[in-house]
């Protein structure tokens, strides 16, 4: 379920949505380790993870930067790399 406002106008409060784990590959059941892994998450994807200080708690949150990208978020504008990244939805 979407706790917050924060995926907004893509991800409504309350909107319930469907997870593929395994798209990313297998992991040992109750635990945070992977047996194999398929492929790592890309940018413009959405994800779900847990809160690193509560792992009760989970975030679901959209890749806008990839290790080695730089990101600045200024003046409600989002630069990737130096690069403005457009503010229309697809």
């Amino acid at each position: 379920v979407i706790p917050s406002t924060s995926m907004l106008p893509t991800l409504l409060v309350n909107d319930h949505i469907f997870v593929n784990k395994i798209l990313f590959g297998i992991r040992a059941p109750f635990s945070e380790k992977w047996l194999l892994e398929w492929r790592h998450p890309e940018r413009g994807e959405v994800v779900v993870f847990k809160h690193p200080a509560d792992k009760k708690k989970y975030f679901i949150k959209r890749i806008v930067g990839l290790p080695g990208d730089r990101i600045l978020f200024e003046n409600g504008n989002l630069y990737v790399n130096e690069q403005l990244v457009d503010k229309t939805m697809p």
